[in-house]
């Protein structure tokens, strides 16, 4: 899913993407940024693996109403996404991202619904779309290593 999101004051498309632990910069539009080298870890993506893992940080990230300060990337080559999508992407907004927020994903009107959850509300908050029971389906999940994993049954 694509959402227009803004990294300092680099501003375009993002894909939320849950399989990404955290955010991710693509490396074209943000080379000029001072770049670290993790050489303890491998940076895997749809493009194979490298060895060592290029990171930097960005003073602010926000997209709809949802601000982050000081948030340190991972920077990787995403031209092959840009390739199959036919759209400049600007990174990936991965699980760590939306850990403290109910997100309702509403694909007949193309909208993602996002509410940052706070303490005083965790057990009590319910958005307004989720009154109605019979309109939607809820699907348990789990979080792990910040992927989200559900399961399923598949008939056949």
């Amino acid at each position: 899913m694509v959402v227009k999101a803004k990294a300092d004051t680099t501003e375009g498309n993002f894909i939320l993407d849950t399989g990404a632990p955290g955010l991710v910069l693509n490396l074209t539009y943000f080379r000029n940024y001072p770049i670290t080298v993790h050489h303890d870890g491998e940076q895997t993506s749809i493009g194979g693996s490298t060895a060592g893992i290029q990171k930097t940080s960005v003073k602010e990230l926000s997209f709809g109403t949802l601000q982050y300060f000081k948030m340190e990337a991972d920077l990787a080559n995403l031209g092959q996404i840009e390739n199959a999508k036919g759209i400049k992407v600007l990174g990936l907004l991965g699980v760590e991202l939306f850990k403290q927020c109910e997100m309702i994903i509403d694909f007949e009107k193309s909208l993602i619904y996002l509410h940052r959850i706070g303490r005083k509300e965790a057990s009590s908050y319910r958005h307004e779309i989720l009154k109605d029971t019979s309109l939607y389906r809820v699907l348990p999940i789990d979080i792990t290593d910040n992927r989200v994993i559900t399961t399923t049954e598949l008939e056949g």
